[in-house]
């Protein structure tokens, strides 16, 4: 099955609007997944997404608890690790 990254874009888009997410998340999570799907990382970002990104209904906004000249210690509050990951590199 042949799909144009136009309609996976799309698809994926509508599952995680679906499962809960926000705009600014979802597109954060597909620059991600897409990224990853081009290089061949996954076998179907489709059945992935669809399967395995259910929003955390305790889910808060990320905070930061301590920052240093070299680190950052966050709280992810339930957010998938790729928000919190997002998050850290702002």
């Amino acid at each position: 099955m042949k799909i144009s990254i136009n309609q996976l874009r799309a698809h994926n888009i509508q599952a995680l609007r679906i499962s809960g997410y926000e705009a600014e998340e979802i597109e954060i999570l597909l620059e991600h997944l897409l990224y990853a799907q081009l290089r061949g990382n996954f076998q179907s970002i489709l059945q992935f997404v669809t399967q395995g990104f259910q929003k955390d209904p305790e889910a808060k906004p990320v905070t930061m608890i301590k920052e240093t000249s070299l680190s950052v210690l966050l709280d992810g509050h339930a957010n998938h690790n790729i928000l919190v990951m997002h998050r850290a590199m702002e």
